[in-house]
């Protein structure tokens, strides 16, 4: 409340620089302000608004396309985390079917330079086990 004369001042400094505001005390010794003279109220001269800044218009523009900017920057990286996102769905599934035809299936083949080559239970042993790590820590 101490700060009130202060807004009520600040508020009337932006009315039009023709406009009186007048300043008085009432009998409780209370000071207020107000635009039609009441009692012993003097008039304050207020300080004429200073003049628009004729750049303002351009710097609001500026800010305006900032704004517009970053809200399409985030539109895409939202839509690029979306993407990525369901391609690691997909990832993931792929290596959860692998992994369970592995568990499914005692000896596993690969194609390799047209051959059928038969993995020893070892390499099964660790493929799978880089399987789970994966989808350890990309897909749960």
């Amino acid at each position: 409340m101490r700060n009130m004369p202060l807004l009520i001042l600040l508020a009337a400094s932006s009315l039009a620089a023709q406009a009186q505001v007048y300043k008085w005390t009432d009998a409780d010794g209370k000071v207020h302000y107000s635009d039609k003279a009441v009692g012993n109220g003097q008039p304050i001269h207020l300080p004429a608004s200073p003049p628009a800044d004729p750049a303002a218009g351009t710097r609001l523009q500026e800010l305006r396309n900032q704004l517009d900017g970053s809200h399409l920057n985030r539109e895409e990286e939202k839509q690029k985390s979306q993407k990525q996102a369901g391609e690691l769905q997909s990832q993931c599934s792929k290596v959860q079917e692998r992994l369970k035809g592995f568990e499914d299936h005692g000896r596993i083949a690969q194609e390799k330079d047209g051959q059928r080559d038969y993995l020893d239970a070892g390499r099964k042993d660790a493929l799978m086990a880089e399987m789970r790590s994966f989808l350890k820590e990309n897909c749960e």
